[in-house]
Formats: structure tokens, sequence, C-alpha cells
């Protein structure tokens, strides 16, 4: 068996853990808490999520390509990495304090707001990428395995009913802040890296290359997570609810079907188009009929089976998410292309700023739609508004590269033929 072949392997252990250790923990939460509660949880999360979105600064996907392709010396990237994580850290604390502040909203929330805000400690202390970048899929599995096993044998013995809430996000952040640590620790001593923080200058630098994918996330984030935020604030914490068990379902499928094959192609294909552009594109052609037909499978599962899935895992309470989630898996099929198209090509070409420039585009867009119909739409209104959002990304992306004459998708690509041979491409690299 290869080596990318075992890394596959590894990342389908992972993939496993994040669709059966769910199937145990949305049941016991949905229930206990209900849609008002699980919705003020979604909204508390999706608020904390600017500042680790801050803190995180899309460096796991920029750490991998600079030592992949620039052959710099690992620990060092690591070491301008981690100080810059930490610098961010710092600006995020003082937003977030001026937040609690000024906003009443979240004042009242306060306690539930802090237990959430440790959550930004968490990618300073992971380093996964630093693990990929050395294709070290094995040990990636294992933590993440091990985080997802302590929370759901938490929330067996500890969550019972509506009460339980504070202790659910203590469970939470807690677990994932101390397997953080261990594996930072880990990693220190496998790889014989000795932290110091690094001039200012090195970090200002980083921090300037990686600009764009930054800002990437961040207007990602506002017609995504911002709905979610304008929802709880505009309408109820029950359409909150709704929305996010939808979600909750759509983010399950990206991660059981999209991840695995993404987090070990992407140095596969940061490579290839580290030696030239032509060899990485025609990566991406042969890579994309198995692509197809995992996505065309993923949105029929989802929109067939849907109703009973939320039934099972949410119960008879959440059952108006349904046509939400009918919905968000057309945006979710954009996802999987957005992530190939403008992640793999775009990016690895250096289009860095055409990347960004039509998704704050869409993105303003989107949350000016968002404040003037969501209070006549609800749920609903915020599921159209991802979808259409993601759609438009998409084709826009792939209306730029033809422009520039490059071409990776074609009708041929769905035939039986093209599909066979793409999965024999996959399983040999």
């Amino acid at each position: 068996m290869n080596s990318h072949l075992k890394n596959l392997s590894y990342m389908l252990v992972v993939q496993i853990a994040n669709y059966l250790l769910p199937l145990i923990n949305i049941p016991i939460l949905a229930r206990a808490f209900g849609p008002e509660n699980l919705g003020l949880i979604t909204y508390i999360t999706a608020i904390t999520a600017y500042f680790v979105l801050l803190v995180d600064y899309s460096f796991n996907f920029t750490g991998v390509r600079r030592i992949s392709k620039e052959k710099l010396n690992p620990i060092k990237v690591f070491n301008v990495i981690l100080t810059a994580r930490i610098f961010l850290l710092l600006i995020s604390i003082v937003l977030f304090s001026f937040s609690l502040y000024f906003i009443q909203n979240l004042r009242q929330n306060f306690l539930l707001l802090i237990i959430f805000f440790i959550s930004c400690l968490v990618p300073v202390f992971t380093n996964m990428w630093f693990l990929q970048a050395h294709n070290n899929f094995k040990e990636i599995a294992i933590f993440n395995f091990i985080t997802k096993l302590v929370v759901t044998v938490g929330i067996v013995f500890l969550i019972k009913s509506k009460d339980d809430i504070l202790e659910y996000a203590l469970l939470l952040n807690f677990s994932n802040l101390v397997i953080a640590i261990f594996s930072f620790i880990y990693i220190c001593i496998k790889y014989d890296i000795k932290f110091r923080i690094e001039k200012p200058i090195d970090v200002f630098i980083y921090l300037k290359e990686d600009k764009f994918l930054f800002l990437s996330s961040i207007v990602t984030n506002l017609y995504t997570t911002t709905g979610i935020v304008i929802l709880g604030a505009l309408t109820t914490k029950a359409e909150v609810g709704y929305y996010g068990s939808a979600q909750k379902i759509i983010e399950l499928a990206k991660n059981i079907i999209a991840m695995p094959i993404y987090q070990v192609i992407f140095p596969v294909l940061a490579k290839k188009f580290g030696e030239n552009e032509l060899k990485g594109l025609e990566a991406v052609k042969k890579i994309i009929p198995i692509f197809n037909l995992i996505v065309l499978i993923m949105a029929t599962g989802l929109i067939t089976l849907g109703y009973f899935i939320i039934y099972i895992l949410f119960g008879i309470e959440f059952l108006q998410s349904y046509l939400i989630l009918i919905i968000l898996s057309f945006g979710l099929v954009a996802v999987f292309y957005g992530i190939l198209i403008g992640g793999q090509i775009m990016l690895n070409l250096g289009m860095d700023r055409y990347f960004v420039k039509i998704q704050v585009i869409v993105s303003i867009f989107s949350i000016f739609l968002s404040y003037i119909v969501l209070p006549y739409g609800g749920a609903i209104t915020i599921a159209i508004i991802w979808t259409i959002s993601e759609i438009a990304i998409t084709l826009y992306q792939i209306h730029f590269l033809r422009r520039r004459g490059i071409h990776v998708l074609s009708w041929t690509q769905l035939s039986f033929s093209s599909i066979l041979h793409s999965v024999k491409y996959v399983l040999g690299r």
C-alpha cells in the first residue's frame, strides 16, 4: 500500500469518527436542549467563530503550502506562525472585551460567551497543518478521534436536561483545548522544535503574504456565520435552532465526504503546481470525474433521505428543518466545486486577489439581503441567501478561469470510463 493510500485510510478513520460520534452526540443534545437552547448554542458559537477565525488566519492552509512548495525551514515556519497566532490572540481578547462592554445582547449571555471564547486558544496550540505537511496523517487521525471521543463520552454522562447547557460548554471547549495542548507538546517533541518568539518583521511578512486567503475566510464567514448572528439577533433562538440543525447535517456531509480527499490531495496538488502549472491542471482534470460522482451521490442522498435523517438525529421538534436542509444541499454542491476550483486551482496559480474579489462582492450583497428580508422569512431566507451566494461564487470562479484559457470542466468527465480512470489515478497517487 503506497503512502497516499495509507493517508487516505487514516483520514477515513477520522471521518468515520466524524460520522459515528455525532450520531451519538446530536440526538442527546437535541432532545435535552430543544430548538431554543440548541439555537442559543449555535448563536454563541457563531459569535465566537469571528475571533477563532482571526487567530487561525488561514495558516492551516498556507503553512502546508509554504513547506510543500517553498522548501522553507519547517521549524522556522512553525515558530513564525505560532508567534503570529499569539499576537492575533491578544488582539482577539481586546476586541472581545470591547464587544462585551458595548453590546448589551452579548452581556445577557456573558458566562456562556466567556466559556466559548476559550475556543480561541485552540488554534494557537493546534498545529495539525505541520503534521499534514509531513504526511503524518496517522497522528492527525488519532488526535481528532481522541478529541471527539472525549466530548462524546462527556455528553453521554453529563447532558440530561436544558439546565446542563453550561456543563456542555465547559466540556466541549476545555476538552478541545486540552487535546490541542497535548498535540502541541507531541509535535514539539517529535520534530525537536524549540519554540521561540520570532521577529515582528517575519510575522508581518507572513500576515501580509496570507492576507488574501485570510480575507477570503473572513468574507466567506460574512455570508455563513453572520447570517446566523443576524438570525439570532432579529428572530427567535428556536429559528436559529432549526437552521443550525440543518446546517449541522450539511457540515457532517461536508466533513465525511469532502475533507478526507481534500486533506490528502491538497499537498499532492500543491506539489504538482509547484513543479509547473500544466502538471497541476492536468492533475485536477484527472480528479474531477470521481469528484462529480461523489457530489452527485451526496446531494441525492441529502434530498431524498434528509427528512428521516432529521427525525432520527434531532427528533420531531426539528422537522421544520427539512426544507432548510434541501435548500442548503444545493449550496453544498457549490461549496465542493469552490474547494476544487477556487481553493486548489486559483490559489495555487497565485490568483488570490481575484479569488477574494468575488467573495467580497457576494458577501456584501448577502448581508444586505439578510438585513432587508430576513424578518419576513427567518431561517429559510438565510438558507436561500447562503445557497445563492455559494453558487454565484463558484460560477464566477469557473468563468474567470475560462476567460484566461483554463478549462478544467467538460461533459466527458461524466462518462463511466472517465470516472474509472479517475479512480485509478487517485488510488495510484
